[in-house]
């Protein structure tokens, strides 16, 4: 019996359980896939109509002159990084044109973002509290080993002396 061999049993069984991060993200990930394909979709259709609408349109000549531009150009406005840019020169054209970009901002920014971030949260919090009960579980094994271990004779409890032994043991790595 070695209370120097429990202790680095127990900090390396711990460090062999914390390394379960890689899994638990993958499994993030999996959970939005289908909202980002959401996404994708909202994008590549709002292009194609942008693309559509506006083909015969001052703008469709100066910004939206393919389909990979719109795609590019609709992305660019969903991050409302060109939003001027993009809708003022429908809005010259006409005000119906400006409507299109405003019902696609309203979609876009205000409702799939939103969307976005509650499913990553929802998804984030769900396994947080799965990765707590495990880590729970792990740490409840752990300790009952440990105790265990330093328990020679199965009495169920400590003793004075192993207590104090164990304490010694453990002041050394703090």
């Amino acid at each position: 019996f070695s209370i120097s061999f429990s202790v680095s049993f127990t900090f390396s069984f711990i460090s062999l359980h914390t390394s379960g991060s890689m899994a638990a993200e993958a499994h993030l990930k999996a959970n939005y896939l289908p909202t980002l394909a959401l996404l994708l979709l909202f994008l590549l259709f709002a292009s194609w109509l942008a693309y559509v609408t506006f083909e015969d349109t001052p703008q469709g000549k100066t910004i939206f002159t393919s389909y990979c531009t719109t795609l590019y150009q609709m992305f660019v406005l969903f991050t409302t990084s060109n939003n001027p840019d993009v809708w003022v020169p429908a809005y010259k054209s006409s005000r119906w044109y400006a409507l299109f970009i405003v019902i696609y901002v309203l979609l876009g920014v205000y409702f799939l973002t939103n969307l976005i971030l509650a499913v990553i949260y929802d998804s984030f919090k769900e396994q947080l509290a799965k990765q707590l009960a495990q880590m729970d579980s792990i740490r409840k094994t752990i300790l009952q080993r440990a105790f265990d271990l330093i328990d020679t004779n199965g009495q169920g409890y400590l003793s004075k002396e192993q207590c104090l032994s164990l304490l010694d043991e453990l002041n050394k790595y703090r």
